[in-house]
């Protein structure tokens, strides 16, 4: 007992500093991928303590178009609604307001105005995948609820969220390998996608080899 609570208290504390570490990159000049802070969102706590500076963020991403990529980044992990409910702090003109609240007060910046449609977007984005049992499931790596599902109706595999994209894309985005090999075991259009990416993989690495 002595040494499993031990090991989740060192759990905490490296994903705490891994949450700072992040908080920190978005607000350089130097952003990360999108990639990265998928990942790095993905390993966060529900509980607050993980999400105590990441009101940091919010100014630093409204203000500089090359950082808005990164919004999706808290629709791939479901944090969207963690970053929805930010508030900016410090005695900012802006303290304690929402990334939201910002944007509709700035209705005279052009960057102001883009990034309040990147967030409506993703938004719009998050409620139509929240919507489908299937998709978010397949996005959290939830297994036996995506398997009861789609098990009561295979047409949910058939959905598509507001970007049109399909419950393969969100299992790949989850990377539960388990919900992986039932879409490959049970829908024959993955199959041909999978053949196709197989496909253009082997001739990508064909064409690499010849020009070494």
């Amino acid at each position: 007992m002595y040494f499993v609570t031990i090991g989740k208290l060192g759990l905490a504390v490296r994903t705490r500093a891994a949450s700072n570490v992040l908080w920190t990159q978005i607000s350089s000049d130097q952003p990360p991928s999108v990639y990265k802070c998928t990942l790095t969102l993905r390993h966060l706590s529900q509980p607050y303590e993980d999400w105590q500076e990441a009101g940091s963020i919010l100014l630093p991403i409204i203000r500089d178009p090359r950082k808005f990529p990164l919004l999706k980044a808290f629709v791939f992990a479901g944090c969207w609604d963690k970053f929805e409910s930010l508030r900016v702090p410090g005695v900012d003109v802006h303290g304690g307001k929402t990334a939201n609240d910002v944007v509709n007060a700035s209705a005279s910046d052009s960057s102001r105005l883009v990034a309040r449609d990147k967030i409506q977007e993703c938004r719009r984005w998050e409620e139509s995948v929240a919507d489908s049992v299937a998709m978010n499931a397949a996005r959290g790596g939830d297994f036996d609820t995506f398997l009861t599902n789609v098990s009561a109706n295979p047409i949910h595999l058939d959905a598509l969220d507001s970007m049109g994209n399909n419950v393969w894309f969100w299992a790949l985005t989850g990377g539960n390998t388990r919900i992986i090999d039932n879409l490959l075991l049970h829908n024959v259009s993955v199959h041909w996608l999978v053949l196709l990416c197989f496909a253009v993989s082997i001739d990508k690495s064909i064409g690499e080899t010849k020009h070494v």
